[in-house]
């Protein structure tokens, strides 16, 4: 016997519920259109994703609340297609590019300790402030002058060209470490290898309002003569544009053929990359 229990119409009975059949459970779930009273069914088709289908009742619906619902219902599944057809990503300036001929991949970047060590030690160390002197003849406010007065294009050249001035030096004569990357303070003073190049030149780029979203460090390897490298890149009109301690010119990142980028940064995010097979 079952427990007494009342049903709608007043009386009391000790029957077995009819449990609802697999139709019933999947299609349908009965409940009140909220304002006017009048019934109406929720479906959940199975050619519509599970969730999106409002469809009402044709029988008790008003014309005007089937319409309704249907424009809820196909609202509902073109968003759904293009967060599936577009997947968010990182902000970039212009199309998605195969930065050196690479496919990417996002990952944390708590993976890449030296980085986050590095962007502490620079908040507790600015250069890029007023009163700031980067050699003996260019205050950070002169620096920042000239700079405004020319494209953005000639900015990258003017930034390249002026931290490539400093000499190369490695981590381990510098600070007695096999791999250490230094703030722009510390390689305003001290020098350093090549991501110390492009730390100090992605700085001056950011202080002077390219946003952190359109550049990254890249770590690569010269495939040439197999060796370790890292250069800056900017994303602009379409294009990457390479800011190398090894050059003065800024290219197109598609001029660089022996470059095999490992992996690239920002404030934001960190990629790894991969040579698509052929």
């Amino acid at each position: 016997m079952f427990p007494a229990r009342i049903l709608p119409s007043g009386e009391r009975t000790n029957r077995r519920p009819r449990a609802a059949g697999p139709t019933e459970r999947r299609n349908a779930l009965s409940e009140l259109w909220p304002g006017d009273g009048r019934q109406w069914m929720v479906y959940i088709p199975r050619h519509i994703p599970r969730g999106l289908g409002l469809r009402p009742n044709r029988r008790t619906a008003p014309r005007s609340g089937r319409v309704a619902a249907w424009a809820l219902c196909l609202a509902l599944c073109l968003a759904s297609a293009c967060l599936t057809a577009f997947p968010a990503r990182a902000a970039e300036n212009g199309p998605r590019i195969q930065l050196f001929g690479t496919v990417e991949f996002r990952r944390p970047l708590k993976s890449l300790p030296a980085w986050l060590e590095m962007l502490a030690r620079n908040e507790k160390s600015p250069i890029f402030v007023a009163g700031s002197r980067f050699n003996a003849s260019t205050t950070w406010e002169q620096f920042r002058a000239r700079a405004e007065k020319l494209s953005r294009r000639e900015q990258l050249k003017m930034v390249n060209v002026f931290w490539n001035k400093w000499p190369y030096r490695e981590d381990k004569d510098v600070y007695g470490k096999p791999d250490y990357w230094a703030t722009p303070s510390e390689f305003r003073k001290n020098s350093g290898d090549c991501e110390d190049y492009s730390i100090a030149k992605y700085f001056t780029l950011k202080a002077l309002g390219v946003p952190a979203d359109e550049m990254r460090i890249v770590v690569l390897k010269e495939t040439i003569r197999n060796l370790a490298h890292a250069v800056l890149v900017v994303y602009m009109d379409n294009d990457a544009w390479v800011l190398d301690n090894m050059s003065n010119n800024v290219l197109s990142h598609t001029r660089y053929k022996s470059y095999l980028p490992q992996f690239s940064v920002n404030e934001h995010n960190r990629w790894a990359h991969v040579k698509p097979k052929k």
